[in-house]
């Protein structure tokens, strides 16, 4: 395979994103800051996966500019700013999709594969509670601010969080208790759902929370590699501070759904989604008999095994298959 990644197409007129937002069935926020790095960030994301998609983007100030509205009172720290921001972005945006059935909570540095996560979606009943993301614990109980959630099971913040619609009504409705003691808000909403609501997180393959990849080994232009053989194994950091239960297990790409990643490797993920939607389009269209594939992996040079939170060595491997 060989793939040049076209230029996104272009944005939406706003008029548009309102009236796709009115039908759709999965309804995106991204919550942001005001600091340059994000800015650059959600420009990115709107040149991108946000480019055809009526994605809200939320900080604490606005930016008519790139598209960013202010959630007041909310502020822009890392504490109970962000738990403001998720909580207040999921009531705007359950008004603005007013038939999805599932509500996603992003921050500016995840790359999303909307199509595909509403396809894998489809394994949960969206008419119960679902809170479906990254299943990851913190050790930190040495943290005064973490002590009451340390070993909490929770959905990871930076790949995204996905609520059905009826949990998402459920936490918009206490989102005064919630908001009281909040002070970080992936770690600490984990801990609301299960005690107050025996709401547990539920996994998808495909949203991958670690590695964070900055590097990737095959570039958009270039021939895409064959795999090698045996397949790529899963590759596991060992758990310090806090981080994913799980491995990164090597995957089919039309399953990637949720990626948290340096903006740097989104030439490759834009690629990879450019090809799915060809891919499942051909497949429609029964052009497609399946004998070439797309593989991505986490390249550790053969380790299965690497330090916590991964190492800059272990970088977004690509490569096509022949699926059996």
């Amino acid at each position: 395979v060989s793939f040049v990644s076209r230029p996104a197409r272009q944005a939406m007129p706003q008029e548009v994103r309102e009236a796709v937002a009115t039908t759709a069935v999965v309804g995106v926020y991204v919550i942001t800051s005001g600091l340059p790095e994000y800015k650059e960030r959600v420009r990115r994301a709107r040149a991108t996966w946000a480019c055809c998609w009526p994605v809200s983007f939320f900080a604490a100030t606005a930016d008519t500019d790139l598209g960013v509205e202010a959630l007041a009172p909310c502020a822009d720290d890392e504490g109970h700013g962000v738990c403001c921001k998720m909580v207040l972005g999921l009531r705007k945006t359950l008004e603005r999709f007013p038939r999805a059935r599932w509500i996603v909570r992003a921050v500016d540095d995840s790359f999303i594969f909307v199509d595909h996560l509403a396809q894998e979606l489809r394994v949960f009943n969206a008419a119960e509670l679902v809170y479906v993301g990254v299943p990851s614990i913190t050790t930190l109980c040495r943290v005064a601010k973490f002590s009451g959630q340390c070993g909490e099971l929770h959905a990871a913040g930076g790949a995204g969080i996905v609520f059905s619609r009826p949990l998402a009504e459920i936490i918009v409705h206490h989102e005064a208790t919630f908001l009281r003691g909040c002070q970080h808000d992936d770690l600490f909403l984990g801990h609301f759902l299960r005690y107050t609501l025996g709401v547990h997180v539920q996994a998808l393959p495909g949203a991958l929370q670690e590695p964070r990849f900055a590097r990737a080994l095959w570039r958009p232009g270039q021939p895409m590699p064959q795999c090698p053989q045996p397949l790529p194994p899963p590759v596991y950091a060992r758990l310090a501070d806090w981080g994913p239960l799980q491995p990164f297990a090597p995957l089919d790409a039309t399953r990637l759904v949720l990626v948290h990643s340096d903006p740097h490797v989104w030439p490759q993920l834009q690629a990879l989604l450019q090809w799915s939607a060809l891919f499942v389009r051909s497949s429609r269209a029964n052009q497609n008999n399946e004998t070439e594939r797309v593989l991505v992996y986490a390249d550790a040079g053969g380790r299965r095994l690497v330090e916590p939170h991964y190492e800059d060595s272990v970088v977004l491997g690509i490569c096509t298959y022949q699926p059996r």
